[in-house]
């Protein structure tokens, strides 16, 4: 028997996914436009917690490689796929006509993907660590601490590590993307981890002080004072007081969510009229991957036009029409044709998932 899905977790990953699409579409520097700052300093984070809290842990332990990546090509890649070619294929076209296509632009292009695609392959890089710190049975506490030393020495050090000309996969690898987020995907495996032992009644005494004994008003101040804190250090400048504030930020707020969609209650009666938009987010939620992937396109086509600079008003009402009509199809397109089951939404037929 199919175990039932947690609405409340299709509703957070629903508006995690709207402030991406929104963080993309409004324009200015991260580090100078409030909206974009305060969207960029939570929105992937988070994300990327959820997304480590959702790995089926004991699943990927027991797995043959064989079965890790037929599950991951049939849910992750066959949609990227598309996705991948047709922005780099258009691309590589104004390459073409610019006389600017080489063999190394090819080559960077596969290694790091256009813009937002940056994200399918990383997940793919820390799944595949996952699986090997699982069979090797690390301490993914130890893990996170060693990430954190990591994060902190690249930080300090990294206008040295920016002289080295390194091949481009290794300094993909290496990038902070790579290395910083992959702390916040194992931070939601080792959350899960810490929640399952309180369930079975051997709880930590971490886990059972951030799900159980702390107040979450305690985590909800730490929250705000840290946001303060990071929103007074607005600019380009970087400082450990805004890198801490982030920190302690993101990570309140994951066990703030986790937390959240963990009291839900399955099997209670629904009122009768459900919240229009919290249908909507939850449809986002569950269809995430193919809005995540495709979101951009309208984007893509009006700054590729440069609209969002000669005319920014028009640029806002085009961007954020042809976004809600482009999440509306996908969402409507859902379950229609077996083809885009498997090539857009990386599902293979018509079951519920």
């Amino acid at each position: 028997m199919q175990k039932q899905r947690n609405p409340r977790i299709d509703i957070l990953r629903g508006a995690l996914i709207l402030s991406v699409i929104v963080g993309h579409i409004v324009i200015g520097s991260i580090h100078t436009q409030p909206i974009r700052y305060a969207i960029y300093a939570v929105h992937m984070p988070l994300f990327i917690v959820l997304t480590g809290f959702l790995v089926n842990t004991q699943w990927l332990q027991g797995a043959s490689v064989k079965t890790i990546s037929a599950r991951y090509w049939g849910r992750v890649v066959k949609p990227f796929i598309p996705a991948f070619a047709f922005f780099t294929g258009v691309l590589m076209l104004h390459a073409l006509q610019e006389h600017r296509l080489t063999m190394s632009w090819v080559v960077e292009s596969l290694v790091s993907p256009y813009y937002h695609l940056w994200f399918i392959p990383t997940l793919l890089i820390w799944v595949a660590a996952l699986a090997v710190l699982l069979r090797v049975q690390t301490r993914f506490s130890l893990v996170l601490v060693m990430v954190l030393l990591i994060c902190a020495a690249t930080s300090y050090f990294w206008a040295a590590f920016q002289v080295v000309d390194l091949p481009k996969p290794f300094s993909v690898l290496l990038s902070k993307k790579v290395v910083y987020f992959f702390g916040f995907f194992v931070l939601g495996v080792l959350l899960r981890r810490m929640l399952q032992r309180l369930t079975q009644g051997s709880p930590s005494r971490v886990g059972n002080l951030l799900f159980n004994t702390m107040p979450a008003v305690v985590i909800i101040v730490l929250c705000t004072v840290a946001a303060a804190l990071y929103a007074a250090h607005i600019g380009y400048v970087k400082s450990p007081e805004r890198a801490l504030a982030w920190l302690v930020l993101n990570v309140g707020l994951a066990i703030l969510c986790i937390r959240w969609f963990n009291n839900y209650t399955p099997n209670v009666p629904k009122a009768k009229a459900t919240v229009w938009w919290l249908g909507g987010l939850e449809a986002m939620g569950r269809l995430s991957l193919p809005i995540y992937l495709w979101h951009v396109l309208p984007l893509f086509l009006l700054k590729g036009f440069e609209v969002h600079i000669q005319t920014p008003l028009p640029y806002y009402v085009l961007s954020i029409a042809s976004s809600i009509a482009i999440t509306a199809l996908i969402i409507g397109l859902e379950h229609r044709s077996p083809m885009l089951n498997r090539w857009v939404y990386g599902m293979p037929d018509r079951k519920v998932y």
